[in-house]
């Protein structure tokens, strides 16, 4: 039953509910139409003046006027063609009234001038007979009368007079336009009733919306709704004026009197003033900013017209109004257009319909004013208008506000939402929370900040205060971050329990705001990463870069005149530890290392383990000498106590390089230098200390070559960097090609050039040497493309590649693109590939040496011989030449052994279609027993020396370049052609002369 009972009770409620919404809808729905009605009882019947259906449309002219004309009879005489409406100055004017009709029975006949007010007037009435005849009726004239509508002429109509004219001398309070209509005196009673009534209620519908959209405005703090009710206002101003309605306006002042004239211009500047700034508020953010600046400007221009108000006469101020307006209107028009057309938003839609409307009516009040349109339009006058945009503005506003109330309470709503959501993220989150005053009083927290400072307080007190956890260094601390930055990040030890706490906070007012959460697994998790990143895993000595953050600091001390030394030490025969026993023992034998180190050294000296078996040991305020004697006993500790690696014992022997740090040396220098010393150490039989110090010629030539390094490193020394071309002698036809070898040479000190030796291992030392190739390769090509005489010459041009540059894939994909790029020059190019390295990695060499040859260059094999697989990896390589090693060559004549290993090398690579160069031909016979056993190229002092580049422009051949009288006859002998293979694109004229012997 209690079911039942609570089952049927909600169900009445909700028809209970239902039925109360059904009659609200139908409360507000006979309101709108009771609403609607008389709005368009207002439309239809708002100030027409007499009823259209009983008046009769009089025809008006004007009369031509001199000061002595003042006869009506006389201006009765004058024919003239009246025309419907006239405007007359405000000032005496003669009119003529044409076709007054009589009426029946000598009823009264009124003739009404709607609007009209006057100051005086008199009126001639005459009857016109149909053959053109006239006679004034009334002997003395008739006077005007004013009323509501207008002012009006009354007389009684005679028998059987048909047809009227008048004569009237007015006298208007203003300018206006002059209309007659005739009309009797019942139905005109009647229309000036309802045109009272209608007035009536124009005047109240205006006012009372202007004083509720007031009320609005103050009680809500709307700007927009008191904008709105000054603008009802002067709009009923100009609606009622241009309905004749405003005789006596503002407690009875003439409207025709200065002060009325006054009022009148300053009410349509002010009301163009307030138009122009209602229209930017409706549509705010609807109008493109060009169009809004025009807008702003307009309403500047309205405060001119309000601020010259009192000054201009009233004629001229209306005809600048009237431009002013015209402008307004326009622009009303574009921002209507642009809103529709432009903007998407749906609360810009009924303000658009009710200024529409607004526009409309007044567009409409123009031209009936003007004479364009003869009858007014029902519901489109300038009152219904005026009404109706004024409500449907007010309807806009409202819903606005509605829009607006609506946002708030959804704003509202997320507002709570979202406070809910802060309240139960504040009590679940596991990261603490707290709100904490200027005195360092905890004011609010949430359950994981007392959790967890429950945890670690050692008394049950229940004050919580900044004291009890931490010290009051760390919250000024705190403050001062606040006050710099607005906001703070601090990191805090609670040294009793030993955990770390990072604190986020923000300044609010004059509390801070924040969160605190235990970091200490992971600030012991990044200091143990930072120790692996500074330290060795096996031995936790420093690592390198942990070395080089040391270095910095201590070079910096160094600076401050405090002596430092840093030394390396190297294991020799520590491979074999690895090879014999494993990498397991040859870690344990490190870990001792580390442990001699450690007991050996000063407390504050800093070891570094950064190689294999490599370690750097830095001395802090330590002179060269001391340290000297400490390397020493570390050399003894290390070489004379055995390492046992299980049953086995072994020794390793240990060399150390030391140097003295100076205050410009960097990190890597100071390593390197010690390297370089420890090198030396093992070149003198290993088992000792070498110490460089500051005068030492070995550390001024790695000051040197480092300094060189730091060139290569930024940009290439081309300043002292010439190129120099050897000539590769033809010896079986010595003019008839050009050949030779590019080679380096450097600019030293004085000025001289000579060999790069050092250049080209501190580039191969540090990982230079293929930028360098790439420059000399660049400079060549560069120069052959700019004497394309000498090029065209030329049989080859030969440019040594290092092993490291052939192991280099971007070097090599530098190479193929220059080759591309330049075909010429590509035909003339020679690349010595050396014989090791070539070997080194076989696939990737041939590779390289067809990918060029493709590109029409040539491939050398150079130093062959030198290596242990020459002759079984020769016919892998696709070479064109290939140049016998000198260790060979220089010696010829003297050694048998290397004559045999030359003449073989020769048939071998004629056998295999290739040419072969000798170098290193430094005399007479050696060149002579060359040229004997068939080689095809010969280079070396006896030929010819390096020479300039340019000195080569004007060459034709190589034969030329020699000098030494001996070789040349030895080269213009006639020798037995020796047969052999064609050889692969070496072009000569020995070729051709062996051809045709064979």
């Amino acid at each position: 039953m209690t079911t039942l009972r609570r089952l049927f009770g909600n169900a009445a409620l909700t028809a209970s509910s239902r039925l109360s919404s059904s009659l609200d809808a139908c409360a507000i729905a006979f309101a709108g139409s009771v609403l609607l009605v008389a709005l368009l009882i207002l439309g239809f019947g708002g100030f027409q003046g007499v009823s259209e259906s009983k008046a009769i449309s009089l025809r008006v002219s004007t009369l031509p006027t001199s000061p002595t004309t003042e006869d009506p009879d006389l201006l009765a005489s004058q024919k003239h063609q009246g025309i419907q409406r006239i405007i007359l100055e405000a000032r005496n004017s003669w009119i003529r009234v044409d076709g007054i009709v009589g009426q029946e029975g000598g009823s009264e006949v009124v003739i009404i001038f709607p609007g009209l007010q006057l100051r005086e007037g008199r009126f001639w009435l005459y009857s016109e007979s149909d053959s053109g005849g006239y006679q004034r009726i009334s002997l003395v004239p008739i006077l005007f009368e004013k009323g509501s509508l207008g002012a009006t002429v009354s007389f009684s109509s005679q028998i059987g007079v048909v047809k009227y004219f008048g004569i009237a001398d007015i006298a208007p309070k203003m300018p206006r336009i002059v209309v007659a209509q005739q009309s009797s005196s019942d139905p005109l009673s009647r229309q000036i009733l309802s045109f009272e009534r209608y007035g009536g209620a124009l005047t109240g519908m205006f006012f009372s919306l202007a004083a509720f959209a007031f009320v609005v405005g103050v009680i809500n703090r709307e700007t927009t709704f008191l904008l709105f009710a000054g603008w009802l206002v002067t709009s009923y101003r100009l609606a009622a004026v241009n309905a004749g309605y405003d005789l006596e306006w503002i407690a009875g002042i003439d409207p025709s009197a200065p002060l009325g004239q006054l009022a009148l211009r300053g009410s349509f500047a002010i009301h163009g003033f307030l138009t122009m700034s209602l229209f930017k508020r409706l549509f705010i953010g609807g109008i493109n900013k060009h169009l809004w600046k025009s807008i702003t400007t307009l309403q500047v221009a309205f405060l001119g017209l309000i601020a010259i108000a009192g000054i201009v006469p009233h004629t001229k101020f209306f005809q600048i109004s009237w431009i002013v307006a015209a402008i307004a209107l326009i622009l009303q028009v574009a921002g209507l257009i642009n809103t529709l057309k432009g903007s998407r938003r749906n609360d810009l839609r009924l303000p658009a319909l009710a200024w529409t409307v607004n526009v409309v009516g007044s567009l409409l009040q123009i031209a009936s004013t003007s004479g364009y349109l003869s009858k007014s339009i029902p519901l489109l006058n300038s009152q219904s208008a005026a009404f109706a945009s004024g409500f449907l503005i007010a309807l806009a506003l409202a819903d606005r506000m509605r829009t607006e109330r609506q946002a708030r309470i959804e704003a509202q709503n997320r507002a709570v939402a979202a406070l809910t959501k802060f309240r139960e993220t504040f009590t679940s989150v596991p990261i603490g929370l707290f709100t904490l005053d200027s005195e360092g009083n905890f004011v609010q927290y949430n359950p994981a900040f007392a959790e967890m400072f429950t945890l670690l307080r050692d008394s049950g007190a229940d004050q919580k205060l900044w004291s009890d956890f931490f010290d009051l260094t760390h919250l000024q601390e705190l403050k001062d971050s606040l006050f710099k930055r607005g906001k703070a990040e601090i990191e805090l030890l609670d040294r009793p329990k030993g955990r770390w706490f990072r604190i986020h906070a923000y300044g609010t007012g004059l509390q801070i705001e924040g969160s605190i959460e235990d970091i200490t697994s992971r600030r012991q998790v990044r200091e143990r990463l930072q120790r692996l990143a500074d330290h060795d895993s096996l031995t936790d000595l420093l690592n390198r870069r942990g070395l080089d953050l040391c270095l910095v600091k201590q070079i910096t001390e160094v600076k401050l005149n405090t002596p430092s030394c840093l030394a390396f030490m190297d294991m020799d025969r520590f491979k074999l530890v690895n090879d014999m026993f494993g990498h397991a023992s040859g870690d344990s034998v490190l870990l001792e290392i580390a442990n001699r180190l450690r007991s050996a050294s000063p407390a504050d000296a800093e070891l570094a383990r950064v190689g294999g078996d490599e370690f750097v040991l830095l001395f802090k305020n330590c002179p060269s000498a001391e340290a000297k004697s400490i390397c020493a006993r570390i050399v003894s500790e290390v070489n004379e106590r055995p390492f046992s690696v299980g049953e086995k014992q072994f020794s390793v022997v240990a060399s150390i390089g030391l140097i003295a740090l100076t205050g410009t040396m960097t990190p890597s220098f100071a390593v390197s230098a010690a390297d370089r010393a420890c090198a030396d150490a093992k070149r003198q039989g290993g088992n000792r200390v070498v110490v460089y110090g500051e005068t030492d010629r070995e550390l001024q030539n790695h000051v040197a070559e480092m300094d060189m390094v730091s060139k290569i490193h930024s940009s290439l020394p081309v300043d002292r960097m010439r190129m120099v071309l050897q000539p590769i002698v033809s010896l079986q036809a010595p003019f008839a090609s050009l050949s030779y070898e590019s080679l380096l040479r450097v600019i030293d000190d004085d000025g001289r050039l000579g060999p790069p030796a050092a250049l080209i291992q501190a580039a191969e030392r540090h990982g230079f040497i293929s930028r360098l190739d790439r420059w000399v390769l660049n400079t060549m090509v560069d120069w052959l493309n700019a004497h394309p005489e000498h090029r065209e010459r030329l049989n080859y041009c030969a440019i040594n590649l290092s092993g490291a540059s052939l192991n280099d894939e971007r070097f090599l994909a530098d190479v193929l693109a220059i080759v591309r790029a330049n075909p010429e020059a590509a035909k003339r190019m020679c690349f010595e590939i050396t014989e090791t390295v070539a070997l080194y990695d076989l696939k990737n060499t041939c590779r390289f040496v067809d990918a060029v040859r493709g590109f029409g260059s040539k491939v050398a094999l150079d130093d062959f011989g030198a290596g242990y697989t020459s002759f079984n990896y020769l016919k892998s390589l696709q070479a064109d030449l290939v140049k016998i090693d000198g260790t060979f060559v220089k010696t010829l004549d003297t050694d048998r052994s290397n004559y045999a290993i030359t003449r073989t090398i020769v048939d071998l690579t004629h056998e295999m279609g290739m040419s072969c160069v000798a170098e290193w031909a430094e005399n007479a016979r050696v060149v002579e027993m060359l040229a004997q056993m068939g080689v095809d190229y010969g280079q070396g002092w006896a030929l010819a020396k390096p020479l300039p580049m340019d000195s080569l422009l004007a060459v034709r051949n190589s034969g030329e370049l020699v000098t030494d009288l001996e070789v040349i006859n030895i080269l213009q002998k006639d020798r037995e052609p020796v047969f052999r293979l064609p050889t692969r694109q070496i072009l000569h004229a020995d070729s051709v002369r062996n051809n045709s012997a064979r």
